[in-house]
């Protein structure tokens, strides 16, 4: 894996998670917790960036996705995965930028109820 091993990744995430739960209730957005149940969050019931204000969570998600993910290091290393994706459906290229106009809808339409 170019990112590292899977107990490497793991820890990683412990990490996240351990920082998201010290941090979580000092960056709350009062007017998104309602109906959440913070308890349930605290002792380990997952991860929720929408209740965090926006400027924790913009840093969470930049902590993830470099230093959990590792994405900028992956796109570095082993580059962005291309537009041509591996496909079996023979049509894919003759639907590719295929439009229906307006006009071709209308006139099919104002057809079938003759």
């Amino acid at each position: 894996m170019f990112t590292g091993t899977g107990k490497e990744f793991l820890e990683r995430y412990s990490q996240f998670e351990k920082r998201y739960q010290s941090e979580l209730l000092k960056n709350l957005d009062v007017g998104k917790i309602q109906g959440v149940d913070l308890d349930f969050i605290m002792n380990g019931g997952g991860i929720n960036l929408d209740i965090l204000n926006t400027e924790a969570k913009r840093m969470f998600e930049r902590e993830y996705k470099e230093d959990v993910l590792r994405l900028p290091k992956a796109f570095r290393d082993v580059g962005s995965p291309g537009i041509q994706m591996p496909s079996s459906n023979k049509y894919r290229y003759a639907f590719r930028y295929g439009v229906d106009t307006e006009e071709r809808i209308s006139k099919s339409s104002s057809s079938s109820f003759k």
